[in-house]
């Protein structure tokens, strides 16, 4: 068995891309990305973006795990990156880092500098992996859509950037240094309330968001307008940035947390 990382041309694939929004991301018909729009991208004469795709190849078969969908933004040599997501079955394996990585070399040698897109603050999966590509968050968007579900599902974003030229990539240990988990919740303050004035600080949540949309829908509406207050606050009102995403044990219970930092004083 091996992975393997390519970009996606080939219209064979389109159905396994449009299953893949559905597992990933629980989405409907309604929602997902459709076969047309694919087509699109795909095309080999002006296409409208990038399609990455994530193998497991195994018995002389090739089974797409894990996908990026990027659309050509209106700037110049940038990209929009619409989702990437890995099967659920094989997530926490560092897939989807290696996609990400992927997706970096094939966009560099296609001429792109920078990156941008939305991701939803409250998965800890995707904080965690950004965190480690060097990605930061600076702005944070109210309710950007509601998807066709049976329930409405309450979605908020943070909008990210991602320089893809490494001589002006972001480093955290450009402005500070880089924190183990126990280091930052020892130095920094967990805020939980408005007013805290740190140039540093941390705001909690949950390590498994989506189970809990999956079985509580009234604890995943309260992290969500709790945390939106926070993220609201601070990163739009007072100019903080997320630079990191930290999980760990604090006494019995795990606990993760962004890492905000102010560069604007």
């Amino acid at each position: 068995m091996s992975v393997t990382y390519k970009e996606v041309t080939d219209s064979l694939y389109i159905p396994e891309c449009i299953a893949m929004q559905k597992k990933v991301f629980g989405l409907s018909d309604v929602d997902i990305f459709p076969e047309s729009y694919f087509s699109l991208l795909m095309r080999k004469q002006h296409p409208l973006g990038l399609v990455v795709g994530c193998f497991l190849d195994e018995d002389n078969k090739s089974e797409l795990i894990g996908l990026t969908v990027l659309q050509n933004d209106r700037l110049p040599n940038s990209l929009y990156c619409l989702f990437i997501g890995i099967l659920p079955e094989y997530q926490n394996k560092m897939y989807g880092y290696h996609l990400a990585k992927k997706v970096k070399d094939i966009a560099v040698s296609k001429g792109y500098v920078i990156m941008y897109g939305i991701y939803d603050p409250l998965e800890a999966n995707l904080g965690k992996l950004y965190a480690y590509l060097g990605v930061t968050a600076d702005t944070y968007i109210n309710e950007p859509y509601k998807l066709n579900t049976d329930e409405v599902i309450v979605v908020d974003k943070v909008l990210f950037t991602w320089s893809l030229d490494d001589t002006k990539a972001f480093s955290n240990s450009a402005y500070l240094p880089k924190k183990t988990y126990k280091e930052a919740v020892n130095q920094y303050p967990i805020v939980g309330s408005l007013g805290i004035d740190a140039q540093t600080i941390l705001i909690e949540i949950p390590g498994d968001y989506l189970d809990i949309k999956k079985t509580n829908h009234t604890l995943a509406r309260k992290w969500r307008d709790n945390t939106r207050i926070l993220f609201d606050n601070y990163i739009n009102k007072n100019n903080y940035t997320i630079i990191d995403c930290l999980s760990g044990k604090t006494e019995s219970e795990r606990k993760t947390y962004y890492l905000l930092h102010k560069f604007k004083l």
